[in-house]
């Protein structure tokens, strides 16, 4: 299914987590240049904030594509000691229907943004960038996130894969 294309081993999941790790590098430094740049020289980057809100998007949806396939996404398994054998599995099956359905219904208004968006010309409010482009890139992510999470269902259902993460804990 579309969810082994995203998972870390795989080449759209390498770019993907790479592009994540860079964004937050350069966030760092940016960061970084900000804060010497504002209290030692009382001379902050002009437009860092909204700079460093547009790289949060950016390291948010490069990654859930990623997460989404691999169901690593933070878990809390406050109930996880009620539900036993066929129960569990259909606790985890409905956590990741709903999971799925979210992401869906996150990516068709991530969608109604882009349009208005585009109709509107909207930009950032100092340096003005256009959102559009970061509208649609995230989009266009949450829409293979969603249909990644999708794929993990059918895989789960069908008993291909178990959904507990394989490197996080549930908390």
């Amino acid at each position: 299914m579309l969810s082994r294309y995203f998972v870390k081993e795989s080449a759209c999941g390498r770019v993907l987590c790479q592009l994540a790790a860079l964004n937050l590098f350069l966030m760092m430094i940016l960061t970084g240049v900000d804060v010497v740049g504002r209290y030692a020289f009382n001379m902050p980057v002009k437009g860092g904030y909204e700079l460093i809100e547009i790289m949060m998007g950016v390291s948010v949806f490069t990654i859930l594509p990623v997460l989404s396939a691999t169901n690593d996404q933070v878990s809390v398994g406050l109930l996880d000691r009620y539900f036993k054998g066929g129960w569990a599995r259909a606790k985890n099956i409905l956590a990741s229907f709903a999971s799925a359905a979210f992401l869906a219904l996150m990516s068709w208004r991530l969608w109604q943004q882009v349009f208005r968006n585009i109709e509107y010309a909207d930009a950032s409010p100092y340096l003005r960038i256009p959102t559009a482009p970061f509208t649609s890139a995230f989009a266009f992510l949450t829409t293979i996130a969603a249909l990644a999470a999708l794929g993990h269902v059918i895989d789960v259902t069908a008993g291909a894969r178990d959904v507990e993460t394989k490197g996080g804990e549930s908390l």
